[in-house]
Protein backbone atom coordinates (compact mmCIF):
# COMPACT_ATOMS: atom_id res chain seq x y z
CA UNK A 1 0.00 0.00 0.00
CA UNK A 2 1.28 2.97 -1.00
CA UNK A 3 1.76 6.03 1.42
CA UNK A 4 2.38 9.42 0.81
CA UNK A 5 5.05 11.33 2.41
CA UNK A 6 3.52 14.74 4.05
CA UNK A 7 5.85 17.50 4.24
CA UNK A 8 5.25 19.93 7.02
CA UNK A 9 7.14 23.01 9.21
CA UNK A 10 8.17 22.02 12.40
CA UNK A 11 8.20 24.33 15.54
CA UNK A 12 11.74 25.35 14.57
CA UNK A 13 10.98 26.13 10.74
CA UNK A 14 12.88 22.99 9.37
CA UNK A 15 10.80 20.87 6.66
CA UNK A 16 9.91 17.62 8.17
CA UNK A 17 8.75 14.66 6.21
CA UNK A 18 6.10 12.63 8.58
CA UNK A 19 4.66 8.96 7.11
CA UNK A 20 1.24 7.94 8.38
CA UNK A 21 0.94 4.67 10.57
CA UNK A 22 -1.28 2.12 9.96
CA UNK A 23 -4.29 3.77 11.32
CA UNK A 24 -3.23 6.89 8.31
CA UNK A 25 -2.93 9.13 11.36
CA UNK A 26 0.12 11.04 10.58
CA UNK A 27 2.51 11.19 13.83
CA UNK A 28 5.94 13.59 14.42
CA UNK A 29 7.46 11.19 17.53
CA UNK A 30 11.03 10.83 17.66
CA UNK A 31 12.28 7.08 17.58
CA UNK A 32 12.74 5.45 21.08
CA UNK A 33 16.10 4.28 22.35
CA UNK A 34 15.27 1.07 21.88
CA UNK A 35 14.28 1.53 17.79
CA UNK A 36 17.07 3.46 17.41
CA UNK A 37 19.53 0.92 19.01
CA UNK A 38 17.71 -1.64 17.20
CA UNK A 39 18.49 -0.10 13.93
CA UNK A 40 21.97 0.15 14.70
CA UNK A 41 22.61 -3.57 15.73
CA UNK A 42 20.47 -4.93 12.84
CA UNK A 43 23.10 -2.95 10.78
CA UNK A 44 25.86 -4.52 12.83
CA UNK A 45 26.76 -1.13 14.44
CA UNK A 46 25.94 -1.48 17.78
CA UNK A 47 28.58 -3.13 20.12
CA UNK A 48 26.63 -2.92 23.63
CA UNK A 49 24.34 -5.84 24.71
CA UNK A 50 21.18 -4.09 23.42
CA UNK A 51 18.95 -4.39 26.79
CA UNK A 52 17.12 -2.53 28.85
CA UNK A 53 19.25 -2.36 31.06
CA UNK A 54 22.62 -1.09 29.51
CA UNK A 55 19.88 1.30 27.86
CA UNK A 56 18.79 2.75 31.16
CA UNK A 57 22.17 2.88 32.33
CA UNK A 58 23.48 5.05 29.59
CA UNK A 59 20.22 7.37 29.87
CA UNK A 60 21.10 8.01 33.54
CA UNK A 61 24.84 8.73 33.28
CA UNK A 62 24.27 11.04 30.24
CA UNK A 63 20.71 12.09 30.58
CA UNK A 64 17.48 10.47 28.28
CA UNK A 65 17.55 13.33 25.95
CA UNK A 66 21.40 12.84 25.11
CA UNK A 67 21.38 9.42 25.19
CA UNK A 68 18.69 9.62 22.34
CA UNK A 69 20.65 11.93 20.64
CA UNK A 70 23.80 10.29 20.63
CA UNK A 71 21.83 7.02 19.63
CA UNK A 72 20.24 8.69 16.82
CA UNK A 73 23.76 10.75 15.63
CA UNK A 74 25.40 7.37 15.63
CA UNK A 75 22.46 5.94 13.55
CA UNK A 76 22.91 8.77 10.74
CA UNK A 77 26.78 8.36 10.96
CA UNK A 78 26.74 4.57 10.18
CA UNK A 79 23.76 5.08 7.36
CA UNK A 80 25.62 7.90 5.74
CA UNK A 81 29.56 5.77 5.26
CA UNK A 82 27.54 3.11 4.25
CA UNK A 83 26.01 4.97 1.70
CA UNK A 84 29.33 6.21 0.72
CA UNK A 85 31.33 2.40 0.60
CA UNK A 86 27.80 1.54 -1.48
CA UNK A 87 28.71 4.51 -4.12
CA UNK A 88 32.45 3.73 -4.05
CA UNK A 89 32.13 -0.03 -5.26
CA UNK A 90 29.87 -0.87 -7.82
CA UNK A 91 27.24 -3.67 -7.11
CA UNK A 92 29.02 -7.02 -6.87
CA UNK A 93 32.51 -5.67 -6.32
CA UNK A 94 34.10 -6.77 -3.34
CA UNK A 95 35.40 -4.39 -0.72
Amino acid sequence: MFRPVRPFRSGRGHVVCSLPGMDGVYRDEPASVDQLAGALASLGMYGGDNTTTEHAAEAQRLSADRYQMHLANSLLGAVQVEAMLARAWPAGTPR
